[in-house]
């Protein structure tokens, strides 16, 4: 019986992780977080779930709620799969700088988890991630061959 309970426990743990979109980031980007653990509700990536053209995918990274009085982001990571101990693209700002609503491309060579980074002044992290199945020959069409 006790066993029962720990597998329901577990199974709704399961459910809920996949509902929220998100697993937690990889050892290796959390080694570079120096101990902080991220908070995933504060910042999203908004992207296609399937990307026609790996070598330009548009991605929009929206922070959720408003930052303390004083608090702003001081760096922005973004990380794939495929680098996960350096950054895609790095982005450091300052005080005037304004995170709210950013676009950018990025470029995946196949299906891969980007996560974004957001280190704040005050020493916060915000985290988010998004899967983009990247496919071969736009419309859908072929999962690339070298996918899991």
């Amino acid at each position: 019986m006790k066993n029962k309970k720990t597998l329901l426990i577990s199974g709704l743990l399961l459910t809920v992780m996949s509902i929220n979109g998100y697993a937690g980031l990889p050892d290796e980007i959390m080694k570079t977080l120096e101990g902080t653990s991220p908070d995933y509700k504060s910042l999203s990536i908004r992207a296609p779930e399937i990307a026609e053209n790996g070598a330009m995918v548009n991605i929009k990274i929206k922070k959720m709620l408003p930052l303390a009085r004083n608090e702003y982001v001081s760096r922005l990571n973004i990380y794939s799969d495929f680098r996960k101990t350096r950054p895609i693209a790095s982005f450091k700002l300052g005080s005037q700088s304004v995170v709210d609503d950013m676009k950018l491309r990025i470029r995946l060579r196949k299906t891969s988890n980007v996560y974004v980074v957001a280190k704040l002044n005050s020493g916060r992290v915000l985290a988010a991630e998004k899967k983009i199945k990247v496919t071969i020959g736009g419309c859908g069409g072929t999962v690339n061959k070298n996918e899991d």
